[in-house]
């Protein structure tokens, strides 16, 4: 621990996240070394011991009562790993017997997969099938080995005592005595045996079966009829926090890019209204683009929200300086997904007035489109390099920036000399600056993005 601790006070990041590795895992082994010292010896109070012990008396129900009671310890703890433990230091103190023990990790292999379906709850379509299909994983297995309870027992003594050379734990008349003896240490790796070999066997089996059990899953859990409700979904954040702040924000990032591509989309569409003289397709396009500004709102609230929870955890000093670069960035794609929205209301104000652009306008705005889109491209470029942590400088984001100010000021120069000059329709050139304006606009959106990926992920 002194060890981890003097590497996490480094000033560069990776020797402080090795730092943190070693700290964590020495912290991990302390807590089970102080949770066995902290454990009662049932052997001082036999009442006690004979009402934990009568549990076990009941033939193949005791196999099922102890099955349900790692299934809860699992599901109240949340924690498959942490119920092991309990579970390896109650055999080791001579509560329960060897099979009463295995009996509990089976049953800890079903609690877990109930407690990845409570987190799925939230998430998508895929991360509700994900949880499933670990659940159909592990009650499969949980099957077969109650039905081979016994011979899997006598399978895993057998290796124990070949491989380790310990007494067979799953012999008859086989009790712990003293955690420290050899008994106790024969079951240790008998229950640890037991944990393995049912997760490699029940693999082998079902890895021939992966299609069928996707099939399944998706019959289980249908995917809604009209998939673009489900757009706003979050694709990489499935649930809460991870335990680990950092990997919270590699998942977030992941988000963050997957909202950009979304944000472009929306600019596609923005694109294909300016230019869409049909009523009933202009409509269409109006409705996608009312639909993109709620995805960017919603989306918006699920991350920063989701970054909420890991900003609420101690953090390093570079994990920090992402979560804040990431809560304004994902400021500035919600206002990208206003913009369409924006544009789409000018057109419909336009249509409403009955005017309409000339074909000099029409090829101007698409021009200005594709600037903002291959922006877009840019920005989308500069989220990618800086999750590889590949990001040196931002100027490709400049020159996708100072092309979109160039163009719009000329369009708005030619357009106040034909103001002056009375050629063309007033009315028409003003919606036509507007919706050029809210470009241009899209396009200090996007350096902003940059910028903030500059300040808070370029190492200096």
């Amino acid at each position: 621990m002194l060890f981890g601790f003097l590497f996490s006070n480094s000033k560069k990041d990776k020797r402080k996240n090795v730092g943190e590795l070693i700290v964590g895992f020495s912290l991990l082994f302390l807590g089970l070394s102080f949770m066995k010292e902290s454990v009662p010896d049932l052997r001082q109070t036999p009442e006690v011991l004979e009402f934990v012990t009568a549990w076990s008396s009941y033939g193949f129900g005791s196999v099922l009562l102890f099955l349900a009671f790692g299934t809860v310890l699992t599901l109240v703890l949340q924690s498959s790993s942490a119920t092991m433990a309990i579970t390896l230091i109650m055999l080791s103190m001579g509560w329960i017997p060897f099979d009463m023990a295995c009996a509990m990790v089976l049953g800890e292999n079903i609690g877990t997969t109930i407690t990845a379906n409570i987190a799925a709850s939230v998430g998508n379509t895929q991360a509700k099938r994900a949880a499933m299909s670990h659940t159909i994983f592990n009650l499969f297995g949980v099957v077969w080995a109650l039905i081979l309870f016994r011979p899997f027992l006598r399978l895993v003594g057998y290796i124990t005592e070949t491989l380790f050379g310990l007494p067979n734990p799953a012999a008859d008349g086989f009790a712990v005595a003293d955690s420290t003896s050899v008994e106790g240490t024969a079951a240790l790796y008998g229950l640890s045996m037991l944990h393995t070999l049912f997760n490699v066997v029940n693999t082998l089996l079902l890895v021939w079966f992966t299609k069928w059990i996707a099939k399944a899953v998706c019959w289980i859990i249908r995917a809604p009829k009209n998939q673009e409700k489900e757009v706003f979904k979050l694709k990489y954040i499935s649930a809460g926090p991870l335990a680990t702040p950092e990997l919270s924000v590699e998942q977030a990032f992941d988000e963050v890019i997957h909202f950009a591509q979304i944000s472009k989309n929306g600019a596609a569409y923005a694109k294909e209204a300016v230019t869409e003289a049909d009523g009933d397709k202009f409509e269409e396009l109006r409705a996608k683009l009312v639909k993109y500004e709620e995805i960017s709102d919603r989306i918006e609230y699920e991350i920063a929200a989701f970054l909420n929870g890991v900003s609420a955890e101690v953090v390093s000093e570079s994990t920090s300086l992402k979560i804040k670069a990431m809560y304004k960035i994902v400021g500035e794609l919600e206002s990208l997904g206003d913009s369409g929205e924006t544009i789409s209301r000018i057109l419909t104000r336009k249509n409403i007035h009955k005017q309409g652009f000339d074909a000099d306008a029409l090829k101007n705005l698409s021009t200005m489109a594709d600037a903002v889109l291959a922006a877009y491209d840019v920005m989308i470029e500069n989220l990618e390099a800086a999750h590889k942590g590949e990001l040196i400088d931002i100027a490709n984001a400049y020159n996708a920036e100072q092309r979109i100010n160039t163009l719009r000021n000329n369009y708005r120069d030619a357009v106040i000399e034909d103001m002056e000059s009375g050629a063309g329709n007033y009315q028409a050139m003003v919606y036509y600056m507007d919706i050029m304006n809210t470009y241009e606009r899209m396009g200090d959106f996007m350096i902003n993005i940059s910028q903030d990926l500059e300040r808070g992920f370029i190492n200096r």
